[in-house]
Order: structure tokens, then sequence, then C-alpha cells
């Protein structure tokens, strides 16, 4: 009776087949959450053969592309929207490179976004947010946003003025890339006010990762700023405006690129007595440079640190003495 079942099973599972990811594609400039939005083949902008269900195309393990069209994230209800990536990048095949994905900060909902968000090179952002109003929308992104690899080819391109955007949580914490083009941002805000947390680090590549230039718009890292390898315009997070960035976690540099620049205010964790808290960095070929304030006994400082001596102001090296311990980090 049990190989009857098993053998049943088997049988079953070869016919139905397992759960596979695809990649669905825009055939409809429609809500993401409409049936017939996506196609399973596409032939072309904003076009497709075999229209999906929204029930079908979010699964949770697929990916989903533009595909010319302009797709919208509502903001008519709480929603979660979960996809292996979102993306206007040509995947090679039969679509094309451009469309996107938008969402407007219109309504006190809050609306989730679990999914990467990708590139492409000639047409603009993966997903554009705007809106504005009296309401306290949010926003969350769970995913690493990736930009492309022409100028202005943002990974998220965002105006919003009222709400807030948060980019990852404490357990999934999230990567902002610069794309292969100095203009080319990970993330762009230039709304006047808003405001923008990350749980996770945003990096340089070519172009910057996180970019803000509003007058009272705020963000906040708390993960890692690093300056990308190519050019100086890699910077890890660049505050433009007035509002400016604020950052918890360490500044990495580059041989060519800061990993902050602009209006950013440190507030690292304070180390203790052995090799915690917060720094920065200079990381290119040879050994790193760390630079900061000595909060340990000098003599305990480690040869390849430099701090600054608190008994006369000026800047040391370690001479890792045989103490052991590690205070010489930034503060």
């Amino acid at each position: 009776m049990k190989k009857l079942l098993f053998a049943i099973t088997l049988i079953a599972f070869f016919i139905t087949g397992p759960v596979h990811a695809a990649s669905y594609y825009g055939c409809a400039s429609a809500a993401i959450n409409a049936d017939s939005t996506f196609c399973d083949t596409p032939t072309g902008s904003c076009a497709g053969n075999n229209p999906q269900t929204a029930a079908t195309v979010l699964a949770g393990t697929h990916s989903l592309f533009a595909n010319g069209c302009t797709i919208t994230i509502p903001n008519t209800a709480d929603l979660t929207v979960t996809a292996t990536k979102l993306s206007n990048k040509d995947d090679g095949s039969a679509m094309v490179d451009g469309g996107g994905f938008t969402y407007v900060t219109a309504n006190d909902y809050e609306v989730t976004i679990n999914a990467n968000i990708e590139t492409g090179g000639t047409t603009g952002a993966a997903l554009a947010v705007s809106g504005s109003g009296t309401h306290s929308p949010v926003l969350t992104i769970i995913g690493n946003i990736t930009a492309g690899t022409a100028a202005s080819m943002y990974g998220v391109i965002d105006s919003h003025t009222v709400g807030t955007v948060r980019i990852g949580s404490v357990g999934t914490p999230t990567t902002i890339s610069g794309g292969t083009n100095a203009t080319a941002r990970g993330y762009y805000h230039s709304g006047a006010s808003g405001v923008i947390t990350v749980t996770g680090d945003c990096a340089g590549v070519t172009g910057p990762g996180l970019h803000t230039v509003g007058a009272t718009a705020t963000a906040t890292v708390s993960g890692n700023c690093t300056g990308g390898p190519n050019l100086a315009d890699a910077i890890g997070c660049y505050g433009g405006g007035a509002g400016g960035i604020t950052v918890s976690g360490n500044i990495v540099n580059s041989a060519r690129a800061t990993g902050i620049s602009g209006n950013i205010t440190w507030t690292p964790t304070t180390p203790a007595s052995g090799v915690t808290g917060n720094y920065i960095k200079t990381a290119g070929s040879g050994t790193a440079v760390y630079v900061g304030k000595n909060t340990d006994d000098a003599s305990k400082a480690l040869a390849t640190f430099f701090y600054i001596d608190p008994t006369d102001g000026g800047s040391d090296q370690g001479s890792a003495s045989a103490g052991g311990g590690g205070g010489a980090w930034a503060h």
C-alpha cells in the first residue's frame, strides 16, 4: 500500500511539475497587481503573448520586467509586492530595455516591495517614487538596488516630499550600488523634503550609491558608505543638500573615491577596549589605514592603525604591543 501511494505521489509530481522561478514581461501599462499586466513571452515594447493572472505573477519567486511599460505599484491599500526582482533591463529575450515601475506616496498606507531592483542602460530608473501633500505613507523596499550602465540610469529615482521610504530592515539589510556611469546613481532623492532610512550599505561603483539633494530632506544609513574603485564620482553616500545624510556605520574610501561627501553627519558606535566600534579607513593596494580617536591606552594600538593621540592632538601610529587590544578607532 505504501509503495502504491508513493507511486501515485511521484506520478502526480511529474504531471504537475515542480514550481520554478519564471520571468514575466510587461505587456500593458497597468497596475502590478492586475491580471494581464504581464505576459510570459515578450514580443516587443509593452507587448507579449500569454497574459498571466496577478496571483501567478506575484507568487514570490519570479523576475518581473517592465518591457517598455509603465507599471504602477498602487497606493490604494496596504500592499506587499514579492518577486525575485523588478527590472527594466533587457534580459536578452524579445523584450526591450526600458519602461519602469512607479509608486506615488498619495495616501496613508504602508506598501512593501520585497524584491531586488535592477536598472538597464537606456531609458531611466527601474523604480520612480514621487508624491506630495499632507499624507504620511510608508514605502518599504527589502532588496538590493543596482543602477544601470549609462548616464542618469538610477536604480531608484525619488522625488517624494511626504512620508518615509525605508530601504532594508534589521533582519534583511540591503545594498545600494551605483552604476557603471558617473551619473548612474543607485538611489537618487531629489525631493525638497521627505525621509529616507537605509538599513544596510551604500556603495559607489562608477556612479554614487546614495545621493540626496533636498533642502530639508533627511536620510540615515546604518551600514557602511564605501567609495568605488573607478572614478572620483563613485561616492558611497553623497549628501548634496542641506538636509544631508546621517551615517552610523563605517566609512571606507577607495584609491580614487571617498566613502562620503557633502553634508554628512557621522555618528559611529563608540568602541570598547577591544576591536569594536566603527572606523574610517582607506582601502587600496597595501595595508588599510584606520584613522580615529584612540579610546584605549596608546601602547595597545595596533601597528596598522593611525589615531588621534588624546595627549597632544597629533596623529600617531600604533605600536602593536603584546598588550593586545586595539583601541585606535574613529570616533
